[in-house]
């Protein structure tokens, strides 16, 4: 309790969200503060213990965004859930320090500011190089979390795809065979994995950093 109201003096106090439909910008990344914290005095391991365990307290009831101009926040799910989102961009950046160099910097350019859903995804995308539209729209907007389907194909091969709410989704995933594992961005159309001596017995899916559901046709 202590570090996540201390958090508030980061995300809630130093940054402000405009309208409460995006309280998720002050609780999810608070929450994420926590692991953090865990981090900081225990090692990146124990932290992300800790964001996995917090997944039990998501419900997945309505989007962790709320509608705009009425006066009516989103899902209680923008505490536990929004840090799981963030857990998972931060794997998908892929280095930790332009992640932590990411959170600072939006405290000092955002500073005493009042941004949105749209200011802290333009961050996001400018600061990292990559596009995180899709991910935000589905994770946030929607109320449910995507479906990794994978099959072996008649060629032996392993091919993936996204099912999700949102029209176009796409997102990195990371996934091989043991010891092996690579970032690989899917669609919601079936590409082929081109990872060497894959099969639908030997592939492993990182579902501990990626909160999503897998489905193997």
């Amino acid at each position: 309790m202590v570090v996540h109201e201390s958090g508030h003096e980061w995300f809630g106090n130093n940054i402000t969200a405009k309208d409460i439909a995006d309280m998720w910008i002050h609780e999810s990344f608070t929450n994420y503060s926590e692991a953090l914290f865990i981090e900081y005095f225990y090692g990146k391991e124990a932290a992300q213990e800790y964001i996995y365990g917090n997944r039990r307290g998501i419900l997945n009831d309505k989007p962790i965004q709320g509608p705009y101009h009425v006066n009516k926040e989103g899902s209680g799910d923008m505490y536990n859930k929004g840090g799981v989102i963030l857990n998972m961009i931060r794997t998908i950046v892929n280095d930790d320090i332009k992640w932590r160099n990411l959170l600072r910097d939006m405290n000092k350019d955002f500073r005493l500011k009042q941004v949105d859903y749209n200011d802290i995804l333009n961050y996001m995308n400018q600061y990292t190089g990559k596009s995180f539209d899709k991910i935000f729209e589905q994770y946030l907007k929607t109320n449910s979390i995507p479906t990794l389907l994978v099959k072996q194909g008649t060629d032996g091969k392993v091919y993936g795809r996204w099912k999700a709410q949102v029209e176009n989704f796409r997102m990195p995933v990371l996934l091989g065979l043991k010891g092996q594992m690579d970032l690989i961005e899917l669609t919601d159309t079936f590409q082929k994995i081109d990872i060497e001596n894959l099969n639908i017995d030997n592939l492993i899916i990182d579902t501990f950093n990626f909160y999503i559901n897998v489905e193997i046709e």
